[in-house]
């Protein structure tokens, strides 16, 4: 949290607001693990505000993402509909964008709301939403970096869904169909990393 401020102080005065937007959403996400829950949504709040600020298409990139990050903030907060529609609000301005992978976040942040509200059809909606997106990106991921965060978020999410199964569901067989999902996906990765020719001079 220090550090965040201290990123936000130097952001304020370089005046750049996309830094001084993500500072923003940053320190209200190191806030809201804090469960300083009013603090984190004022920060995020703030972000968005800035976002606003800015023409198009950078403003609406910044909202997005702020939209993003005061989904999160609400959802560890407990508030699933504020949750929900700030999701919403993200995934709906990354539509607009045509940057509909950055919307990967925003659905597991839903997916995780349907669960603790126990709401059995959208979980279902959610996960094949998210498993979609996860194949229609896979192969356009280039970089090593990507790829991994991609691949530990896309597990993640198997993760939850395997969890809520078991626990929630009280469904045994489908908690191992998503077993079985995220190994072979798992598989199917290792072996399209093996297939790349690196080459060195």
């Amino acid at each position: 949290l220090t550090y965040q401020r201290e990123a936000l102080s130097v952001a304020l005065e370089m005046k750049r607001p996309l830094l001084i937007s993500r500072s923003l959403g940053n320190a209200g996400s190191c806030l809201a693990t804090l469960r300083l829950f009013g603090e984190a949504v004022n920060f995020a709040q703030q972000a968005l505000d800035a976002g606003r600020k800015v023409p198009d298409p950078g403003g609406t990139e910044i909202i997005a993402n702020a939209s993003l990050q005061l989904g999160d903030i609400y959802r560890q907060a407990g508030n699933c509909d504020s949750a929900r529609n700030a999701y919403d609000e993200s995934i709906r301005l990354y539509k607009e964008l045509k940057l509909d992978y950055y919307s990967y976040a925003a659905h597991k942040g839903r997916l995780q709301c349907a669960i603790s509200s126990r709401d059995d059809s959208i979980v279902g909606d959610e996960l094949h939403t998210i498993l979609d997106l996860s194949n229609m990106y896979r192969e356009k991921i280039t970089t090593e970096s990507e790829r991994n965060t991609f691949f530990d978020l896309e597990h993640s999410v198997f993760d939850i869904a395997i969890d809520y199964a078991l626990r929630s569901a009280k469904d045994p067989i489908k908690a191992f169909e998503y077993a079985e999902q995220s190994r072979a996906r798992s598989m199917l990765n290792a072996m399209q990393r093996s297939s790349i020719v690196v080459h060195k001079s």
